[in-house]
């Protein structure tokens, strides 16, 4: 069971940074300098693949849909992994 709290964490950490740097990315980058490159480096390996992807299919696309879509891979791993572990 611990290693079931400790692996959901994970998941829930990941999550929440991902909905936080895009919180963030409507703040002007002032006095959070700091919180935003630590965010955005725990996010980029995350999102980046998603970007690149949305950017080949969708080159003009004005709206940034990898956070959607790491969500829903997120919550996707964390459902296999645990299944696999029970």
């Amino acid at each position: 069971m611990f290693l079931f709290n400790i692996i959901g964490m994970l998941f829930d950490v990941l999550q929440y940074a991902i909905i936080i740097d895009v919180l963030l990315s409507y703040i002007p980058s002032s006095n959070l300098s700091g919180l935003k490159s630590f965010i955005n480096s725990l996010t980029s390996p995350i999102l980046m693949p998603f970007q690149k992807l949305q950017a080949s299919l969708f080159p003009n696309m004005m709206f940034d849909f990898s956070p959607i879509f790491a969500i829903i891979l997120l919550n996707f791993l964390r459902r296999l992994l645990f299944s696999i572990l029970l």
